[in-house]
């Protein structure tokens, strides 16, 4: 009997062991806590994601995300946001035999910036992003979640862009363009479900818009208002104007740039409510149009300018192309145009 007994708690041990071995090799525990988090959003190359698009994001603090993207070799531009977060880290580490570690850098500042261009050979390549302990005080602001984005750059590039980099937002990011300040939050807003979720002012729905996402200084409630730039990527055009669509209340806080070796070469300002000198009616897209005569085979970016600080105002854009004749327009949208003689 006493055997039996010893036997029977060998062999509970035994399971035991067996399980905790087993357990431990089929769900390893992260030394720090993190969370894993596959988040693939470039377009599909043949069979692995094309680098130039990778986009990986996260609101959780401590978190790591992990996108494999495909690089055909050359210069790629880096960009990255740390969001609520203390900091955001930030490697690219080739895959196979190579093994390198490319990039392994830690940023701050909380919403999207480019911060270096790097040259990389052609092969696969694991982007992380990995995320510090959340900011306290600063939970919940506009710029609120952790990005890394690999994208064209937007220096060093020996051909540069003949158009604008994804000039109606249609990648559902800010791919493309750079956001200085809290006003664009972190991702363009999509109409459709801002519309079916009541993420819109005075009970008016957003109407006229040419697209699927657009950028704006409204995020989903009053009170969200800030200051910040919105500008593209350098390109060079042969085209005669800048097509785009608009609405918001504008006036001299808020102005469309065209930009010319850093410098502003071409200022606009607008205001959609001057159409109906009322509130009713404001929340519908306008057509607008630049002239860039003077700007013609010149390297530019376009650049939005919002300060709003007035709670209920607010500024949206989006849908930029360019064309060799301009869109039709109703007159006031855009007012005291000034050109440099740059």
């Amino acid at each position: 009997m006493h055997k039996g007994i010893i036997a029977y708690v060998v062999v509970i041990a035994v399971l035991i062991i067996a399980w905790w071995v087993f357990a431990s090799f089929a769900n390893p525990l992260s030394p720090h806590g993190t969370t894993t988090i596959e988040n693939g959003s470039a377009a599909q190359q043949g069979g692995g994601y094309d680098c130039v698009g990778a986009y990986l994001a996260t609101q959780k603090a401590n978190a790591v995300v992990a996108e494999t993207c495909t690089w055909g070799g050359g210069s790629i531009g880096l960009w990255v946001a740390s969001g609520n977060n203390a900091y955001a880290g930030v490697s690219i580490k080739a895959e196979g035999k190579d093994g390198k570690l490319y990039v392994n850098k830690t940023f701050s500042n909380p919403c999207l910036s480019q911060y270096d261009v790097y040259q990389l050979p052609k092969q696969n390549y694991t982007v992380t992003l990995t995320t510090g302990p959340l900011l306290g005080l600063q939970s919940g602001r506009a710029c609120s979640s952790a990005i890394v984005q690999l994208s064209t750059p937007s220096q060093n590039s020996s051909s540069p862009n003949t158009n604008i980099v994804n000039g109606n937002f249609s990648t559902g990011t800010y791919y493309g363009w750079v956001t200085d300040g809290l006003a664009w939050g972190v991702v363009p807003l999509n109409v459709t479900k801002a519309n079916a979720q009541g993420c819109y002012p005075e009970a008016q729905k957003w109407s006229g818009y040419s697209g699927n996402f657009f950028a704006s200084t409204y995020q989903c409630g009053y009170g969200s208002h800030a200051l910040g730039n919105l500008t593209s990527l350098p390109f060079m055009t042969s085209m005669s104007f800048l097509n785009f669509q608009v609405l918001g209340s504008g006036g001299a806080a808020s102005y469309i740039e065209i930009l010319y070796n850093n410098t502003v070469y071409i200022r606009a300002r607008f205001s959609t409510v001057n159409m109906t000198n009322t509130r009713q009616g404001l929340f519908t897209f306008y057509n607008a149009t630049l002239p860039l005569y003077s700007a013609r085979n010149k390297l530019i970016q376009v650049r939005v300018v919002a300060n709003e600080t007035v709670p209920t105002d607010f500024l949206a854009v989006g849908n930029f192309r360019l064309g060799s004749r301009p869109i039709q327009t109703k007159s006031g949208i855009l007012v005291n145009i000034t050109l440099s003689s740059g």
